[in-house]
């Protein structure tokens, strides 16, 4: 579950590597989320579980795009320039802690983590 906080309508995206690394076929995954809107992107654990096996490192790649960037730039732009809001890797243990809930706000240096 992803809630946005912020005042911008954001896509936030999972890949299994960095995102201007992936090749074709590559699967990832993602949800746009209003103004204070919330959204999930997957919400079956195991699903998790085994996505992020087979991720660079065993860690989730997780990316916050303004929309507004994305439809200005296109996505491989804003990749290539690294022109996401917020990026951030997750093991399945750090998605646990926190019961698979993030909170992005732009105020915050560091996302806010739902406990």
């Amino acid at each position: 579950m992803i809630q946005n906080d912020s005042k911008l309508s954001i896509s936030c995206l999972i890949t299994k590597r960095e995102f201007n690394l992936m090749k074709k076929g590559d699967d990832f995954l993602a949800v746009r989320l209003k103004e204070n809107e919330s959204g999930n992107l997957n919400p079956v654990k195991p699903r998790w579980e085994k996505f992020i096996e087979k991720c660079d490192n065993n860690k989730l790649h997780f990316y916050i795009v303004s929309v507004d960037s994305i439809n200005k730039y296109g996505i491989n732009t804003v990749f290539k320039q690294n022109m996401y809001l917020k990026k951030e890797y997750f093991t399945i243990e750090d998605l646990e802690k926190i019961n698979f809930q993030i909170r992005y706000s732009p105020d915050d240096i560091d996302f806010n983590i739902t406990k």
